[in-house]
C-alpha cells in the first residue's frame, strides 16, 4: 500500500460502492436466490439447478447481467429472463418491507463525513429497480450528493460511473472506497486512490498490493481522511 497520508491530504470528495461497503445484502441476495428458483422452478414445471450460498456471494459486486449469467449458468435464455426478474421482485420487495441492512456504522460515519465539508457519491454495479430499492429503504439520498447505478447507463464498465459521479461532484481530489477487485480496478481506470473496506466481498490479499489504505469499519474512514 502507498503512504496514505499523503494521497488523502485535501480530498475533497468520496466516492462509494454500495454492496459491501455501504450495506450488506449477503443475506437478503441468498434469500431472494434460494426463493426466486423454488417459485420459477414450481411455476415452470422444470427443475432448476439450486445454487450454493457461496456462488451467489462471490459474485456481487459485479454488474446485474453478469451476476445473473454467474449464478443461473446453463439455463435457455427465455428461462433465465423469467428466473432473473422473479428474483430481482423478491429482492426490491424484502427491502420495502425493511430487510436493507447497512454496513456497521455506515449512518454515522457518512453523517461525520458530510459534517466535514466532503462531497459523496454513490456508484454501484446493481439494476436501477434495485438501486432505487436501496436508495428509499435506507433513505440514502439524505447522505449522498450523487447516485448512479450501472442499470441507469446500460451496465458498462464501473470506471464510466466513477468518472461520472465524480464530474457531478465536481470533484478536484476525490478517493474510491470499495470491497471488491470491480471497485478497485474502475478506480484505477480513473486514477483515483482507492481505500479497500475488509468486511466486505473481497479479500485483504486481492486489494492490499494497490489500495492506499484498508479499514475495518468506515469510522476509521471518517479518522484517516482529512
Amino acid at each position: 500500500m502507498s503512504s496514505a497520508h499523503n494521497l488523502l491530504n485535501g480530498v475533497d470528495a468520496i466516492i462509494f460502492d454500495m454492496d459491501g461497503t455501504i450495506v450488506l445484502s449477503r443475506e437478503l441476495a441468498v434469500a431472494a436466490v434460494i426463493q426466486g428458483i423454488d417459485e420459477m422452478s414450481r411455476r415452470l414445471g422444470s427443475s432448476i439447478p439450486n445454487i450454493d450460498e457461496q456462488t451467489v456471494i462471490c459474485n456481487i459486486g459485479k454488474t446485474s447481467p453478469e451476476y445473473f449469467a454467474a449464478i443461473l449458468p446453463g439455463l435457455e435464455p427465455a428461462v433465465r429472463a423469467e428466473v432473473e426478474a422473479r428474483i430481482k421482485e423478491i429482492e426490491v420487495r424484502m427491502l420495502a418491507d425493511g430487510n436493507g441492512v447497512f454496513a456497521p456504522g455506515a449512518p454515522s460515519a457518512l453523517a461525520r463525513l458530510k459534517e466535514k465539508g466532503l462531497k459523496l457519491g454513490l456508484a454501484s454495479n446493481c439494476d436501477l429497480g434495485y438501486f432505487q430499492a436501496n436508495i428509499e429503504a435506507l433513505s440514502l439520498d439524505d447522505y449522498f450528493d450523487v447516485t448512479l447505478c450501472s442499470g441507469e447507463r446500460g451496465f458498462p464498465h464501473k470506471s464510466e460511473l466513477v468518472s461520472e459521479v465524480a464530474e457531478k461532484l465536481l470533484a478536484e481530489r476525490p478517493i474510491v472506497v470499495g470491497d471488491t477487485t470491480n471497485d478497485l480496478a474502475a478506480a484505477q481506470v480513473c486514477e483515483i486512490p482507492f481505500i479497500g473496506v475488509l468486511y466486505g466481498y473481497g479479500t485483504r490479499a486481492e486489494l492490499a498490493d494497490s489500495a492506499i489504505h484498508l479499514i475495518k469499519s468506515l469510522d476509521e474512514l471518517v479518522d484517516v481522511v482529512e
